[in-house]
């Protein structure tokens, strides 16, 4: 009996010793006598995790297709008229072109697909539009677009038979070109060595007249020539290549500057470069075409002659 008291006193000291902060978890009988068991808390265990912040989701990126819609609404046939230098049948196509963006565009590249009723591909054609800039927001009509029909050409022939209500037109967008792109009006245009800069200023359409001795089409050049040297320079020889406005080459032709000298860290002006048209080069039809605005010209310098 003695040391049964001696135990319970022995027990009853250490609750007293254990701080504040403990707390009573089990109570278990041992030999007739009733022991307590104490856990000390662990306040840094049990103190909360910090709810994360959710990472917000981004907004999706929209889809070339989402930027800008292009419908055909219509199509007509231009029979051949070659008093008029239209050699061959045309089908010619209107759009409706809507601009889904916040922003001006200035050209959309892209495919035309052409199936019959039945959903059967009669054509795929590359599809550009240029020349029209379009506004956030806006819908805009086009029908200066066709395609040329060649008799021998059976896809061709079947657009040209079919009624329109017959056909299903879709448009495939491949590029998309903002108005606000470039960093400068001429950004695009400058091109040279160290030695020189030559910069494409504008171009001219001028009409074939073959009382004028033109049979073709002719586009006039319009350069700037800057000299970057300490000596006054005869002559330049190189090459231009023209890009459309989505940056594909449309064609390459030689362009040499002579007739004109240019002293040394002065600049000239050429106006005197022309590039005749036939109608059966599709890459010169183009340039034709196209507005000076919508074409990019580069500059590659082989030679310079300077002056004794």
């Amino acid at each position: 009996m003695k040391k049964e008291m001696v135990l319970l006193a022995v027990l009853m000291a250490c609750t007293a010793m254990i701080g504040c902060g403990e707390k009573k978890e089990a109570t278990k009988n041992t030999g007739g006598i009733m022991v307590e068991t104490i856990k000390t808390d662990n306040v840094a265990s049990e103190a909360q995790t910090p709810t994360p912040t959710p990472t917000p989701t981004p907004e999706p990126t929209p889809t070339l297709q989402e930027l800008v819609t292009v419908v055909c609404t219509a199509k007509s046939n231009m029979p051949a008229d070659f008093m008029n230098g239209v050699y061959s049948n045309r089908c010619n196509m209107t759009f409706e072109i809507t601009n889904n963006t916040d922003k001006p565009v200035q050209g959309i590249q892209g495919l035309l697909i052409i199936d019959d009723l039945f959903g059967s591909n009669i054509t795929k054609i590359t599809c550009d539009f240029t020349g029209q800039t379009i506004n956030p927001g806006e819908t805009v009509e086009n029908d200066d677009l066709g395609m040329d029909v060649n008799e021998f050409v059976e896809s061709d022939v079947k657009i040209w038979n079919e009624r329109f209500d017959d056909l299903k037109f879709s448009y495939l967008v491949n590029s998309v070109v903002y108005a606000d792109d470039d960093s400068g009006e001429d950004a695009n245009k400058t091109s040279g060595s160290k030695d020189v800069t030559v910069t494409c200023t504008g171009k001219k359409n001028i009409a074939g007249d073959v009382y004028a001795g033109r049979i073709y089409p002719n586009i006039q050049f319009f350069f700037t020539i800057e000299n970057h040297t300490d000596k006054v320079i005869r002559g330049i020889q190189g090459t231009v290549t023209v890009s459309d406005l989505f940056g594909s080459v449309i064609d390459r032709f030689n362009c040499d500057f002579t007739g004109t000298t240019i002293k040394a860290g002065d600049s000239a002006e050429i106006s005197d470069k022309y590039l005749e048209v036939p109608s059966y080069e599709d890459s010169k039809v183009k340039i034709l075409n196209e507005d000076y605005e919508d074409l990019k010209f580069e500059y590659e310098v082989r030679d310079i002659v300077y002056a004794d």
